[in-house]
């Protein structure tokens, strides 16, 4: 009963029943998602939908009827800041890597890693004082919305049934996250008037601040001065950041941008195998074409060819040709480069033709310039393996259970 809508983002497609529901936009954007998700898991949105509910249960009947705001230009920072929460973990190093340059203008500390308690914190009271910026709220709409949670640890008040009081009540009041959402909006609400009244230039300049890393977590908070708390203790200063603990992990601080990216790599390859990475690939030299970007530093990078392999890599290149991201003429500069460059040896080289006319995107004449030897008969052309076999498995039958050792 602390909270009612709290939104995740799933790696792929996990099982979920009735009490976990999903919600899906059709769309394969993923900045979208992670823009809905910032919404849906606000606490402004969250007391819409509490206002709603008469027991625990979410429904669509109740979720189809709350409103959204349409992105505002601060969309970008903030989806930043969203993003480092929900894509935290190794089984986004994927998406991660299939995010554009331009909504990662924020340091990303080593993305797949859950961060700290603090960081988490910092970010969802961001998150929180955004969306009720957008959302057109003033400060005592806010202060409605978060009635009765800057009451001290075993305190009493009015508090109502649907009210957000419970979240952090083991926690004095200048540590939850409710009242912190307050400190933030308060902030927030400031840079707006400095702005003249611009909303969305106020938020930029809220999320942008601290050489773009937004908002901070104070190290001390008196309560008094933002009308809150009910004790002695709120008209006194009380250390907060440093309660909180460490914004950072050590290793997180040591580590770099290009450290952080070849763990990205490193994930998606051990979770996607030889042919999922191969087709990741694709994707990321795409967009990169797409955008009018160079590829050229992904297909030579020594640590990405080490991990997709032979045949991953002739995977590669492969998919580009296969999805015209290049038309002939770039495609077959774009080889010849890499072989100059020495990525493409005489070995994977022939099989990269070989392939390429096994799958009649190259003709006969072609192929004979290009290797310097005959086309060979039709279905004889070796072709990339389509996953790394396992070692361990046994495709033979055991005497006793049937597929006993397959299921082992």
């Amino acid at each position: 009963n602390e909270r009612s809508f709290v939104s995740a983002l799933l790696p792929g497609l996990f099982p979920c029943g009735n009490k976990t529901p999903i919600l899906d936009v059709p769309s394969h954007d993923l900045t979208r998602k992670i823009a809905l998700g910032a919404l849906v898991t606000s606490l402004v949105f969250d007391w819409a939908v509490r206002q709603r509910m008469s027991g625990t249960t979410l429904n669509w009947h109740i979720v189809k009827s709350l409103a959204l705001p349409r992105p505002s230009s601060g969309a970008d920072d903030l989806n930043a800041q969203a993003t480092r929460i929900f894509l935290s973990g190794i089984h986004f190093a994927s998406e991660w890597l299939r995010l554009p340059r331009s909504a990662l203008s924020v340091p990303s500390r080593a993305r797949t890693s859950t961060p700290t308690p603090h960081e988490r914190l910092r970010i969802a009271a961001m998150i929180d004082a955004v969306v009720a910026a957008v959302m057109r709220l003033s400060m005592s709409d806010l202060r409605h919305v978060l009635s009765e949670c800057d009451h001290p640890r075993g305190g009493t008040g009015n508090k109502q049934p649907k009210g957000f009081w419970r979240v952090d009540k083991d926690k004095d009041p200048e540590l939850r996250h409710t009242v912190l959402t307050l400190v933030a909006f308060h902030d927030l609400q400031a840079k707006i008037e400095a702005a003249g009244g611009d909303r969305e230039r106020g938020i930029d300049a809220f999320l942008s601040q601290n050489h773009g890393e937004g908002w901070m977590l104070p190290e001390t908070l008196r309560l008094a001065d933002y009308g809150l708390g009910h004790d002695e203790r709120a008209r006194h200063p009380q250390p907060v950041a440093s309660r909180l603990g460490p914004r950072f992990h050590d290793w997180q601080l040591v580590q770099g941008a290009e450290e952080s990216r070849r763990e990205c790599h490193l994930h998606a390859r051990n979770l996607l195998g030889v042919r999922g990475y191969a087709q990741l690939l694709v994707d990321l030299v795409q967009r990169r074409v797409t955008d009018g970007e160079d590829c050229l530093d992904l297909l030579t990078d020594d640590f990405v060819r080490e991990l997709a392999g032979e045949h991953g890599y002739v995977a590669l290149l492969v998919g580009v040709r296969v999805r015209n991201v290049l038309y002939e003429a770039p495609y077959w500069t774009l080889v010849d480069d890499l072989r100059n460059r020495g990525c493409l040896n005489e070995t994977t080289h022939l099989l990269l033709l070989d392939t390429l006319h096994a799958r009649k995107l190259m003709d006969d004449a072609e192929y004979r310039r290009r290797s310097g030897r005959d086309a060979p008969a039709p279905g004889t052309e070796p072709l990339p393996k389509a996953a790394e076999p396992d070692p361990d498995y046994d495709s033979k039958p055991s005497a006793k259970g049937g597929q006993k050792k397959l299921f082992e």
